[in-house]
């Protein structure tokens, strides 16, 4: 990278809020930084600052997709986007206005301008409402320099693979990032037991994300020693029904049980979180819909097996490196859930191999394929 340069990143959520995209989507903006002059264009956050030190901030009170209708500020984004001038534009995530206002106004696409595009799965593929919008990528993914898929086993890799060129296609796997947390008394601070296990579940409640299958699943295991588990999620995007339905199943099954405890924590910190992971016994995940999930890769970072429904690309990374167990049935799950409570032989070997054979999930080495990338 010669050249200092002017990139713009599109994606609608961005630091401070919180989630597995907006913290890939920081990292390559972070990336970009080191050599170039980087904007993100986003939605409107209360507690963001618009100059931060590594890039700038343009955010716009905007919300909404192609399909759903783009609501807000669209005109002023529309006057930004005119007035600007960049050297390449990234696009992080589809179905999203920062990537559909392109979609709309195809006039935006700059011939002086090299385009970049992560998709991040196409979770609506198979919607009969956005038929028409997936033919509308078709039609533009000619703009791209490079289409950046995190996994060959995403609907986004599967439906344009043959669709564009195959020069345009590029696999960058998700990863784990070594950053220094300060250190917690996890068992001191949510006061557990010192002989019980913590087992946490990372991921906002919605019923897709599958917190209420988890603790169907944790209610036919045969604990012999305390569990502990932790479930964290953010308070802005939880679904309150699906919330109000586990917390009642929650309190049939588990608010008088001796083995079981339960604790909710919404909106921790970073540093709870991987003081957690840093302390957990081993990783479970129950989504029905993901895409490359970076709890796993955070698991893996922590040395943890892991048991997870075959869900995104898991089997990729989970069943491919032995790095635990891939299910498509509950049974099989409860199986291997069971397997690694009581096999220490078994839990330790897992264990051994994550620590030996997880750097090639990290960050340090991923990063040199998105600098080879944007070059």
């Amino acid at each position: 990278m010669n050249k200092k340069k002017k990139i713009l990143i599109c994606t609608e959520f961005f630091n401070p809020d919180i989630g597995g995209a907006q913290e890939i989507s920081e990292r390559i903006a972070l990336i970009n930084s080191e050599f170039h002059d980087v904007h993100i264009l986003t939605s409107f956050h209360a507690d963001r600052k618009k100059l931060q030190k590594n890039y700038y901030i343009h955010d716009f009170k905007v919300s909404g997709n192609y399909v759903r209708g783009i609501k807000g500020e669209k005109k002023k984004v529309l006057s930004f986007l005119n007035k600007g001038f960049f050297d390449q534009i990234i696009f992080y995530a589809a179905q999203q206005w920062t990537f559909d206002l392109f979609l709309q106004n195809e006039y935006l696409f700059n011939k002086k301008v090299k385009y970049f595009f992560i998709p991040c799965g196409f979770s609506k593929l198979n919607f009969l409402t956005y038929h028409f919008y997936f033919k509308k990528i078709i039609k533009i993914s000619k703009y791209f320099e490079k289409i950046i898929f995190h996994s060959k086993y995403g609907n986004d890799y599967y439906f344009l693979l043959n669709k564009i060129q195959a020069n345009q296609i590029s696999i960058v796997k998700n990863g784990f990032k070594d950053e220094y947390f300060e250190t917690l008394d996890i068992y001191d601070y949510y006061q557990i037991h010192p002989k019980a296990k913590i087992i946490p579940y990372i991921s906002n409640f919605n019923y897709l994300k599958g917190q209420i299958r988890f603790l169907k699943i944790l209610n036919k295991v045969n604990f012999k020693s305390p569990i502990y588990v932790i479930f964290f999620s953010k308070s802005k995007f939880y679904d309150k029904f699906f919330y109000y339905r586990f917390f009642l199943l929650y309190k049939k099954l588990f608010l008088n049980n001796k083995m079981i405890k339960v604790k909710i924590h919404f909106d921790a910190p970073k540093k709870y979180i991987h003081n957690t992971l840093n302390n957990s016994f081993l990783f479970l995940f129950c989504s029905r819909i993901e895409y490359s999930p970076l709890v796993i890769f955070e698991a893996l970072q922590n040395n943890l097996p892991i048991v997870t429904f075959d869900v995104g690309d898991v089997s990729e990374v989970v069943k491919k490196n032995n790095f635990g167990f891939v299910v498509k049935k509950e049974k099989d799950f409860i199986y291997f859930l069971n397997k690694l409570l009581t096999d220490d032989l078994l839990y330790k070997s897992i264990k051994k191999n994550i620590k030996i054979n997880k750097h090639i999930y990290n960050w340090s080495i991923i990063k040199e394929k998105y600098i080879s990338i944007f070059k």
